[in-house]
Order: structure tokens, then C-alpha cells, then sequence
């Protein structure tokens, strides 16, 4: 079993991730959770598979996640 790294987010990504759990939040409360708790499941992957992302020239790593809308 591999070391876990930390996750660290800059102050936009932070944003990001708020703006997008309000917006959910507006169509229904559930939705919203749910959306923090699949972001939660990727951090846990990015922390155990680091090498699992792309790497973005002098903006370091980037993994993207997709989202069901219901």
C-alpha cells in the first residue's frame, strides 16, 4: 500500500468548488452533497494515485471529474 500525498487546492480552485456546490445546492440540497462527496472520493484517489493526473505546464497537476446533474 502507497504513502497517501496531500491534496492542496489554490484559492480559485477553493472558489470553484464553492460556486459550483451553491449552484447545486439551488436545485436541491441533496444534490449538493453529493457533489462534495464525489469531489472528496477524487481527492482520495488523486492522494493514493498521484501519477493519475496531467501534468499542466507551471500549473502543476490536473485530474478532472465528471458530475451527473440530475
Amino acid at each position: 500500500m502507497s504513502a497517501k500525498l496531500p491534496i492542496f487546492l489554490d484559492s480559485r480552485a477553493e472558489e470553484d468548488l464553492d460556486t459550483a456546490a451553491q449552484r447545486y445546492a439551488e436545485q436541491h440540497t441533496e444534490l449538493a452533497l453529493e457533489f462534495l462527496d464525489a469531489v472528496d472520493e477524487v481527492f482520495e484517489f488523486i492522494a493514493q494515485f498521484p501519477q493519475a493526473g496531467r501534468e499542466v505546464p507551471k500549473q502543476g497537476e490536473r485530474f478532472l471529474m465528471k458530475f451527473a446533474e440530475y
